[in-house]
């Protein structure tokens, strides 16, 4: 997405025969003001989508028919965006690029849904009570690994794609072809849905609001928003009764305002900055055989050393999923016995994501700027891979319509996290130098360490971590 921003944006400057007249500087905070939008409308998109969700999942029909649904929807609207690249000459370059923003907001809303409805279906398998701590913990394993894998072959294909030459006169003519992938693949997706009968089957649950009642639900406009609001409200509700909940929103609303700004804005120029400044740092290794090949692949395209950086967070995803077992039965030898009180070890050793992000925020070697990035994803995800676990085990204890409006809850308030720091980074700090950024990115790294340090404490008590019944109340006298 950045780097289709960036050709889709230097597309319709050029028809409008106004590329010609901006400094480079002008244009670069043009590419970050439209990555910003981009991203705001993405995040808008799916805070209404998150909202809604109860319109499209009452709590007591399958998921299977929304989830379907939802990615058929998105293949269209992904598919729009390759048709809207090479119609930009057709219309002004304002209407092509807010085009462009409905399309992604479109994609996104039903992503939602989607997100939700697969959420859902997961945390009701993986955390029903015949599944134990350690067959969740391999499953997550096996999944973890296996999208780590895919995300270090994908790039290398992906970057063959996007390196394709110019076509019609359009710049990056690479990115829109993947989008048209992307739309076919999630459609595919959609269709394999379709077929998996679990989805399918319907379970009934207590009702809420006028259902619970007796009374039929009703119509109309206004009555659907109120069933929506009913609903958010009652999934923060569920949200801040719950010590574990509650203390992961917090966590995450940290990291959500500077992690998707981060990402989409900052690191695509900051590794761009370190590949040019060191031209000659991968001709060794591209003269290896195989080894080059796929290199090749990855830096011979805009997305160049992002890319790798890509790879590098999976390398480190795939050596987690590899050594998590290990890992937790040496800490079980150690006395860390449960799954609330592994987070403790785990936490420990993820707090080196910080050093290792300020030494990749100064480091001048590209090698050391990928082993740092992969290292930071690596030490991060054996904690990662606990506690989804645990929010697993905690969503399998609510019903389908609970479970539908903590997750819609839970979504809803990070998404507005993310949403204001990607304003604040596109538009209230215009001309922000790369070194700023990360250096505000470091900070805020440092300061979600240091909660994640006391996450342990914060998220249950002592009797939970050592898997003890929780003592009775007292009665008054």
């Amino acid at each position: 997405l950045p780097y289709l921003i960036k050709s889709f944006t230097q597309n319709t400057l050029k028809e409008a025969g106004k590329l010609d007249q901006l400094t480079k500087e002008q244009l670069t905070e043009m590419v970050r003001q439209n990555r910003s939008m981009s991203r705001i409308a993405h995040w808008v998109a799916q805070a209404v989508s998150y909202m809604a969700i109860p319109m499209f999942n009452d709590g007591q029909s399958a998921p299977k028919k929304w989830l379907v649904r939802a990615y058929l929807a998105r293949a269209a609207a992904l598919a729009g965006v390759p048709a809207l690249f090479f119609a930009t000459g057709l219309m002004s370059g304002g209407v092509a690029i807010w085009t462009l923003f409905g399309l992604i907001a479109v994609q996104s809303f039903f992503q939602g849904l989607a997100i939700t409805m697969e959420s859902g279906g997961t945390a009701r398998i993986f955390g029903d009570k015949s599944v134990t701590t350690e067959e969740r913990l391999r499953a997550n394993s096996i999944m973890s690994f296996t999208g780590a894998i895919i995300a270090i072959i994908a790039p290398v294909i992906a970057g063959r794609i996007a390196a394709l030459p110019d076509w019609f006169g359009k710049m990056g003519t690479g990115s829109a072809v993947l989008y048209g992938i992307y739309a076919l693949a999630v459609g595919a997706a959609g269709l394999i849905y379709a077929t998996i009968r679990l989805f399918g089957e319907k379970k009934t649950d207590s009702a809420f609001g006028p259902e619970a009642a007796g009374e039929p639900a009703p119509n109309g406009f206004f009555a659907s928003v109120k069933r929506v609001l009913f609903s958010m409200k009652e999934g923060v509700k569920l949200v801040l009764k719950n010590r574990f909940l509650r203390t992961l929103v917090g966590l995450n609303l940290v990291a959500s305002l500077f992690s998707d700004p981060l990402i989409f804005n900052v690191l695509p120029e900051f590794v761009e900055g370190v590949l040019k400044a060191n031209p000659e740092a991968m001709n060794w290794a591209l003269g290896i055989p195989g080894v080059g090949w796929f290199l090749q692949g990855l830096i011979s395209t805009p997305m160049g050393f992002f890319g790798m950086l890509v790879a590098a967070s999976s390398i480190g995803s795939a050596i987690v999923a590899l050594t998590v077992e290990p890992m937790r039965k040496l800490f079980k030898r150690l006395g860390f016995k449960t799954e609330e009180s592994l987070t403790i070890p785990f936490y420990i050793i993820a707090a080196i994501e910080v050093p290792a992000f300020w030494a990749m925020a100064y480091f001048p070697s590209f090698w050391g700027v990928l082993a740092l990035y992969g290292l930071q994803s690596m030490v991060g995800g054996y904690v990662g891979l606990i506690v989804s676990g645990i929010y697993q085990k905690q969503l399998g204890g609510y019903s389908s319509k609970q479970l539908t409006q903590v997750l819609a809850a839970n979504s809803f308030v990070s998404i507005l996290a993310a949403i204001a720091a990607t304003y604040l980074y596109g538009f209230l700090l215009p001309g922000i130098s790369i070194h700023t950024s990360l250096l505000i990115a470091a900070v805020a790294t440092t300061i979600l360490g240091s909660l994640r340090l006391a996450a342990p404490w914060l998220f249950f008590t002592k009797a939970e971590r050592k898997g003890e019944p929780e003592p009775a109340p007292t009665p008054l006298k």
